[in-house]
């Protein structure tokens, strides 16, 4: 299927977004705005690999990334190969679990061509007061991020969130608790 984007924004009845539920939509490349009342996103919910444009392979989901508060669990791999040059985790304040993989970024599904690390430089989750779980490599890829913050509720961070070997982190704020 030829979509190259996704508005979800008008969807103010969807609260969950299932395993897969675009499979195979390979040409979407703009950022998709996640409805205000989504609670759930399952696994690969908005992942797309091998974005093809007229059967180019292209950088898939690219820009800014909004959470909205409703949202409750970030299922595995649910926004990985995102290109997001910012996640703005400011109003997710009753998530509590981001799971294996779910920003991931895998740039070898270009067909031999390697894109450079996701660009965005500052992940602040400390708004999200009910974040308990954080899964593993969770942010595999994101070579560039330099400033990491956890909420104090944070119970649980998984093995190698990053997992890339020249990653920029000068950063990292972590609770007493």
């Amino acid at each position: 299927v030829k979509y190259t984007s996704i508005d979800l924004s008008q969807a103010t009845g969807l609260v969950t977004l299932g395993q897969q539920p675009f499979k195979n939509c390979n040409a979407i490349t703009n950022a998709i705005v996640i409805p205000p009342n989504v609670e759930v996103l399952g696994a690969q919910a908005l992942c797309f690999n091998r974005a093809l444009v007229d059967d180019v392979p292209v950088t898939p989901l690219r820009g800014d990334l909004k959470l909205p508060g409703s949202l409750k669990k970030i299922g595995s791999s649910a926004l990985s190969n995102g290109y997001y040059t910012s996640i703005d985790f400011s109003e997710a304040t009753n998530l509590v679990e981001i799971g294996d993989n779910a920003f991931a970024w895998s740039p070898t599904y270009q067909i031999g061509q390697k894109v450079g690390e996701v660009p965005c430089t500052d992940l602040d989750l400390s708004a999200c007061v009910s974040l308990t779980n954080v899964g593993n490599y969770v942010f595999k890829r994101f070579g560039q991020v330099r400033s990491l913050v956890f909420p104090d509720s944070v119970q649980r961070i998984g093995t190698t969130i990053f997992h890339e070997k020249d990653n920029m982190l000068t950063n990292l704020v972590l609770s007493a608790s």
